[in-house]
């Protein structure tokens, strides 16, 4: 009797083996892996100057956005997928029970690359419901000289920059590397920004540059969505502003 007892114990043991050694491994993949992102916003959507990153599943970074610095780095976590979402607070229903009596619905959503080291989003203004458009950038500057701009085209249109005797251009949606330091002697350069429709280039931006060979900078065209016209912002990359966020 004690012996059929111990078959049984051995078989339950097996059987219990078996199951966390099925389950265990599809739970830590749900759960994602750790990052550290930076965040910058070329410009705000309106009403979400502020926007929610997960530092856990019940714990929020509150972050203020900003156009003039970038912020970071912000621990959070993406999907067995590398997905992030940005979100958004909101109260919740009565008939959904939370901790904090809030839900955080996405307002953004973005897949982090697995190469990527330091993870920098670029946040712009976006139709629908993800209200905010996100393109992913390495921080670190291994491809990234001094004296260099990587122009971002958030838009669905050709961009150009002649920047004194340089000239970038960018296909819609893509991302390019420049630097005018190597064609301009000039400490001033005379610099203009085009779209094309159709076949023709129209400017949405003209001014004038000091010829900085020590900075890297973003540059960033969008459509704005308040206004529906072409425009361009850029931002040195220095280190991050480091701040604290709001649970």
């Amino acid at each position: 009797m004690k012996f059929k007892q111990e078959i049984q114990n051995m078989k339950l043991f097996i059987i219990l083996v078996l199951f966390l050694s099925v389950i265990l491994p599809t739970q830590l993949k749900a759960e994602g892996k750790d990052v550290s992102v930076y965040i910058y916003a070329a410009e705000y959507v309106k009403e979400h100057k502020t926007v929610y990153l997960a530092k856990s599943e019940k714990e929020f970074h509150q972050i203020g956005l900003s156009t003039a610095n970038i912020y970071g780095p912000f621990k959070t976590k993406v999907s067995d997928k590398g997905m992030l979402s940005l979100c958004q607070k909101q109260t919740a229903p009565p008939e959904i029970e939370t901790n904090d009596g809030y839900i955080y619905p996405p307002i953004a959503e973005v897949k982090i690359p697995s190469g990527i080291k330091e993870p920098l989003l670029i946040l712009v203004p976006n139709k629908g419901v993800m209200l905010y458009g996100v393109r992913v950038l390495e921080r670190s500057v291994t491809d990234f000289s001094m004296g260099s701009y990587k122009f971002i085209n958030f838009s669905s249109r050709d961009v150009r920059g002649m920047i004194g005797k340089t000239l970038a251009t960018v296909p819609a949606q893509k991302i390019t590397t420049f630097n005018p330091s190597n064609d301009n002697e000039a400490d001033r350069l005379n610099v203009q920004f085009q779209y094309k429709k159709g076949e023709s280039w129209f400017t949405f931006g003209a001014t004038t540059w000091a010829n900085r060979r020590d900075k890297r900078t973003l540059l960033c065209a969008y459509i704005s969505s308040s206004t529906g016209r072409m425009k361009i912002r850029g931002i040195p990359v220095k280190e991050p502003f480091k701040v604290p966020s709001k649970n």
